[in-house]
């Protein structure tokens, strides 16, 4: 399939209970004082500067895209910290574990695609980390979900800021050597974000754990 252009109408923001979002020509803020995923903003700042139709009575609900900005904002914060978790196992495998002869070039990896392989690697093949292997692969396997996911909405453009149903419709690029292609994926943050919410702090919880035990195996044993 042909790539298809669509504009870039906002970039949002997710923080906190504080909501921005810089739109065309203009600016909307919103702050609500709730939990970050309850997504109910209930003040809005003038839109008069925003491209909307000009005998448009009421103001546009931003609801809908603040609740998927919402979830998408969380989805990439908590990713960053699990790769971090991986990166200190990573680190620790290649460093004290015997695994830098495993790594491609003997560089540690960086991507998450080779840190995942590297790992792998490592706890299939080294002794010192048959301990980990099992909750270990457990955990990458699981990584992989909350990656391409986590890829989708990062990369991903949306279609259109209004959802059809509470469904939002994105198209993701794939460069390729000699022309790209375009990949379609929906997200409805009502009926999808609660599993995914959970597989994602599940599996933030486990990294962690996998991350600490070891920093306490491998790092402050040698201290």
């Amino acid at each position: 399939m042909e790539p298809a252009f669509a504009p870039i109408f906002f970039l949002v923001f997710a923080f906190d209970v504080t909501f921005v979002v810089i739109g065309v020509g203009g600016t909307l803020s919103a702050r609500e004082n709730t939990s970050l995923l309850r997504f109910a903003p209930t003040a809005y700042s003038s839109m008069s500067t925003l491209p909307v139709e000009e005998d448009m009575d009421e103001e546009p609900d931003f609801s809908e895209v603040l609740q998927l900005s919402t979830a998408v904002g969380f989805m990439i914060l908590i990713w960053s910290q699990i790769e971090r978790n991986l990166d200190n196992c990573v680190y620790a495998a290649y460093k004290f574990a015997n695994g830098a002869p495993l790594a491609r070039k003997k560089k540690i990896p960086k991507a998450f695609d080779s840190k995942r392989k590297f790992l792998i690697k490592c706890f299939n093949e080294l002794p010192l980390l048959a301990e980990f292997k099992k909750e270990g692969l457990r955990i990458l396997a699981e990584a992989v979900l909350i990656a391409t996911q986590r890829n989708n909405f990062a990369h991903g453009t949306l279609d259109d800021i209004n959802p059809t149903n509470g469904t939002f419709n994105f198209h993701r690029l794939n460069h390729g050597e000699q022309t790209h292609s375009v990949v379609q994926f929906n997200f409805n943050p009502g009926l999808q974000w609660p599993t995914l919410e959970k597989s994602l702090m599940d599996l933030y919880v486990d990294s962690a754990y996998l991350s600490a035990a070891f920093s306490k195996r491998f790092l402050m044993s040698r201290k």
